[in-house]
């Protein structure tokens, strides 16, 4: 069962986003810091929360028409604050999800957040985390360096193409969904090597050199992981 970790992430995402969007002095940074709250929560709760959410764009139309011009700090207060506008310690989405005890219930949290919002907020933000992918490099810099050191020893052990096609499609699984979404997306757009195709295991293992000195952001991570994935032969990486 993969909620748990799922929920911990969605907590654990809204706590950080808490302090962007209580810091935040117009609509647009305001659109902007749910915009990396959405690329930070699990891919499969968005994608329930955001469908949900369309029906409830439906139902309630007439209040979200209503709510165009509402203020900046009225919108903090029905994500995040409380609603006389006081900094709880534990905001009311986060409680949702702490309570939460499946993945519809949790997207229903979101949704219901999301629902309070006006239409051209809300679309701003999901723009925005399409466009602009986000996680955080910190708290998964640890993990991601254990998982190349997995793929690393999965590739020396490999003995057939499937077999280490395996060991990569389980790598990129388990990466942060955003991590993994940039770096192919950046691997398609570098030229590819010249020359001889280098062997796995060295790539490998400059993978997991390269991602354990990735200290300085998230852009060195998805600079790592593109430069990984454009010496495989792009097949091998549409498979993965």
């Amino acid at each position: 069962d993969h909620y748990p970790q799922a929920r911990h992430t969605a907590v654990v995402s809204t706590r950080k986003v808490r302090e962007c969007v209580e810091g935040a002095f117009s609509l647009p940074e305001f659109s902007t810091c749910v915009g990396v709250y959405l690329g930070l929560l699990p891919h499969g709760l968005v994608s329930r929360a955001l469908n949900t959410n369309l029906l409830s764009v439906k139902t309630e139309a007439k209040r979200l028409e209503g709510d165009a011009e509402a203020s900046l700090q009225d919108l903090k207060k029905r994500l995040f604050l409380g609603e006389g506008g006081e900094v709880l310690s534990v905001g009311p989405l986060e409680r949702c999800l702490e309570e939460s005890r499946g993945e519809e219930a949790a997207a229903g949290c979101i949704s219901d957040a999301l629902s309070r919002l006006p239409k051209a907020v809300l679309k701003e933000a999901v723009d925005s985390a399409r466009q602009h992918p986000a996680f955080d490099w910190q708290s998964e810099h640890t993990r991601t360096v254990r998982l190349a050191g997995l793929l690393y020893r999965c590739i020396g052990q490999a003995r057939t193409v499937p077999e280490g096609d395996l060991c990569l499609g389980t790598f990129m699984a388990a990466l942060p969904e955003s991590l993994a979404e940039r770096a192919v997306r950046v691997a398609r757009e570098r030229p590819r090597p010249a020359g001889a195709a280098e062997y796995p295991r060295l790539l490998g293992e400059r993978l997991v050199r390269c991602v354990s000195g990735a200290n300085s952001g998230r852009d060195s991570a998805i600079f790592c992981l593109a430069k990984f994935l454009s010496h495989l032969p792009a097949q091998q990486v549409r498979h993965a």
